[in-house]
């Protein structure tokens, strides 16, 4: 299955009522296509609500985030942020109630900083009591939902599972970049969403439709994609989402520079370079962030240069553990996935060949 059949089968099994959980590493377009299977959804009628966890700083942030999303339904976006916030300027620590296309919500003001109980308490039956008002369904999506865990942990963890539970009318979508966590999360018997939610996984874009896609966007400003010079460019980036993008727009600048009215092999390598010169910090503070260990450092180095995960000279149960431990941390960061025992592949190739340049001193 490809992506053109993956989003038309994940909305209509939400619009059913099923909730589902979709990780994968950043950069590799799950957010972009999860955005569009709600706004498919949004189309054929349904109630939409979408948070991302990585934007809200506490539990009352998220709550507020909550309401928002799903008051921009009827029109009613942000008036409860605003309510609150002008009265809190006039009393300083007072309490609002508010009937909004009656549902009335109620709680403290910002500027009373009070236990957002009650708050939160309203956020999280609004989907339902939304949707069962107006008979339809509704759709949440959670991005990067293993951000709950730095909001409440555990504790907030159960609260959310007590509500949606019992909420027939709302589906849940959870995407997630840190796969060992979401794993975690929804896979042990130990957690509060244990099975909540069923299991996906983004599929792959086709070769063949990437360069269709990559030729019809350099026709349409007058620019020609040689088929050579398309399938040299998915063929360099592996075909991971940013990465196409990211050398699909240097080749792009290049030419116009240049003065080319089409793109060759040649034009095509020249923006793979020029990408990878403007990927440098990113893929450096990657390194930094991932590689905290001198063993997880090494795993990377070994890797990319073609090697698998163990050093040669490394022997002992104490070195095996932390070589387990540190490949362990790669994936749930989502630096590498793993294939089978003792194979592991980058999730970015660019990454690799920025670590495969450092190891040989280019």
């Amino acid at each position: 299955m490809d992506r053109e059949d993956f989003i038309p089968t994940v909305a209509a099994r939400l619009a059913d009522g099923q909730s589902l959980v979709l990780s994968g590493p950043r950069r590799t377009g799950k957010t972009s296509v999860a955005r569009e299977i709600l706004r498919r959804l949004r189309r054929d009628g349904l109630y939409v609500a979408q948070i991302d966890l990585f934007a809200v700083s506490d539990v009352l942030a998220f709550a507020y985030a909550l309401i928002d999303s799903c008051l921009e339904n009827v029109g009613l976006r942000g008036v409860l942020a605003r309510a609150g916030d002008k009265l809190g300027r006039l009393t300083g620590t007072a309490r609002f109630e508010l009937a909004l296309a009656g549902l009335k919500l109620s709680a403290g003001t910002r500027a009373r900083k009070e236990n957002p109980e009650d708050l939160l308490a309203n956020a999280l039956e609004l989907p339902e009591r939304l949707a069962a008002r107006d008979g339809r369904r509704m759709v949440v999506l959670f991005d990067e939902f293993q951000e709950v865990t730095r909001l409440g942990g555990p504790d907030l963890l159960k609260r959310l599972r007590a509500h949606f539970q019992d909420q027939p009318h709302v589906a849940y979508f959870f995407l997630g970049s840190k796969y060992g966590l979401l794993k975690t999360l929804f896979a042990s018997n130990r957690e509060a969403f244990y099975r909540f939610a069923a299991w996906i996984n983004l599929p792959p874009i086709p070769q063949a439709a990437w360069t269709e896609y990559l030729t019809r966007k350099f026709t349409e400003r007058n620019i020609r994609l040689l088929p050579d010079a398309a399938d040299t460019l998915v063929s360099l980036t592996e075909g991971h989402p940013y990465d196409t993008m990211s050398v699909a727009s240097a080749a792009y600048y290049a030419a116009r520079e240049l003065g080319l009215s089409e793109i060759d092999t040649t034009t095509v390598r020249l923006a793979y370079e020029r990408a990878m010169l403007e990927l440098e910090p990113v893929f450096t503070e990657t390194l930094e962030a991932a590689a905290r260990t001198p063993v997880a450092r090494s795993i990377l180095f070994r890797l990319a240069a073609g090697q698998g995960p163990y050093a040669k000279g490394g022997t002992g149960a104490d070195h095996s553990q932390r070589v387990r431990r540190a490949l362990k941390e790669l994936v749930d960061a989502g630096i590498l996935v793993q294939l089978g025992r003792g194979q592991y592949r980058f999730t970015e190739p660019a990454f690799r060949d920025f670590l495969s340049r450092l190891v040989a001193g280019t």
